[in-house]
């Protein structure tokens, strides 16, 4: 980090010259500063991520004609998954039977609870909003014909979800460029200058 350059050689530079005991102090709060911002800032962000990321969850699944518990992470594409009330939901899917109730909070921010439909034709039928569920989506209401819950198809699993592309956009966010940051490092080039020849000219004159 170029502030944290300037910042080193301002205080090395007290602390080379007759000033040393403020030269410590800059020193001090520096490195206080930057281990603050590793342990308390930075270490709280990625538990965050990480407990947003984290999904582990029992879910039932249709293998040869019969329902299976499995474990979230053995959902493959393709399978049927028997939605369950008050349980997120382990992968993106649409509903082919029932109707569900979820809420999508965590994605979208909206607080109302959204239904969500069976697709009627699944020969060709164009597949809404109104019939796709997503991962980590909290299931409020499932109604259906399979003991009495809905059943959706799996169309992603891990990082191909919905919620797997926001952690990942949270994790690796696209750079934006700003005119203001393209001229600091002339900025710091002039600063820095300035301050060797400053530095010189004392050393000479004393």
């Amino acid at each position: 980090d170029v502030i944290y350059v300037f910042q080193s050689i301002g205080a090395w530079s007290y602390v080379a010259f007759s000033t040393w005991n403020i030269g410590i102090i800059w020193l001090i709060m520096m490195l206080g500063a930057g281990l603050i911002r590793a342990l308390l800032i930075v270490r709280v962000s990625q538990k965050k991520i990480a407990k947003m990321a984290k999904l582990e969850t029992r879910v039932h699944v249709l293998r040869d004609g019969e329902w299976v518990e499995v474990g979230s992470q053995d959902v493959v594409l393709g399978d049927l998954v028997r939605v369950e009330e008050q349980d997120p939901l382990p992968c993106d899917g649409i509903v082919v039977s029932g109707t569900v109730i979820v809420n999508e909070s965590m994605l979208t921010g909206e607080p109302m609870p959204i239904q969500k439909f069976p697709l009627e034709d699944m020969r060709g039928a164009a597949v809404g909003q109104k019939n796709r569920a997503y991962a980590g989506t909290i299931c409020m209401q499932s109604t259906g014909s399979f003991d009495g819950k809905a059943v959706m198809l799996c169309t992603a699993v891990g990082a191909l979800t919905s919620k797997g592309q926001l952690v990942r956009m949270v994790l690796f966010p696209q750079s934006v460029r700003f005119k203001y940051n393209d001229q600091l490092p002339i900025i710091y080039t002039i600063m820095f200058c300035y301050a060797m020849l400053i530095t010189v000219l004392y050393a000479t004159l004393t």
